[in-house]
């Protein structure tokens, strides 16, 4: 977590950076997790931001560069495979980036939205899409986020393609979770 509060100034000059790096290298970039929520209306405490990217392995190294050249420091890196996770720590933000390893993740990516989030207009997750993020993940607070989503977004959301995906990915639990949740508000 960020050891200082969170502080928005800090947040969109530490995103400027980031985004000016994926840019230079050429990497898709769109903002996930808890912060993405804001972009829709959802508000909730987070002390990160998560980023999904899609970039060739051959340049990924050279984004770590870039970052490190602007003043971003390693807390965490990955390289496994398919994996590549980054966790940088940049005027006092951490942002984590987590390649788009699998084609859900990357047609999400691709299907991603220009919104308006921290008095910026950045590339974000569609509602289905983190509400699929969120599910596969599972986690508690996931769950809670996916089910407070929903519900502030079901009208404007594709439902064919969220149901088509929650039977792809084989989320049948976390989907119905999700319904009991709803109907428990009503």
């Amino acid at each position: 977590m960020v050891p200082s509060p969170y502080n928005p100034k800090k947040v969109r000059a530490a995103l400027r950076v980031c985004l000016l790096a994926a840019q230079t290298v050429h990497a898709r970039v769109a903002l996930t997790g808890g912060t993405a929520l804001e972009a829709w209306g959802v508000a909730r405490a987070t002390q990160d931001v998560d980023l999904v990217f899609l970039l060739p392995s051959t340049r990924f190294s050279k984004l770590q560069q870039l970052l490190l050249e602007r003043g971003a420091r390693f807390l965490e890196v990955r390289t496994e495979a398919q994996i590549a996770w980054l966790r940088v720590l940049l005027y006092g933000v951490q942002i984590d980036w987590l390649r788009a390893w699998d084609l859900p993740t990357q047609r999400a990516l691709r299907l991603s939205v220009i919104r308006s989030v921290l008095g910026m207009r950045l590339r974000v997750l569609r509602p289905e899409d983190l509400i699929l993020l969120k599910l596969r993940v599972g986690r508690p607070r996931d769950l809670d986020d996916a089910v407070r989503l929903y519900a502030l977004c079901r009208g404007q959301m594709d439902q064919p393609y969220l149901r088509r995906a929650v039977r792809q990915l084989r989320l049948g639990q976390e989907w119905t979770y999700l319904s009991r949740s709803l109907s428990q508000d009503i």
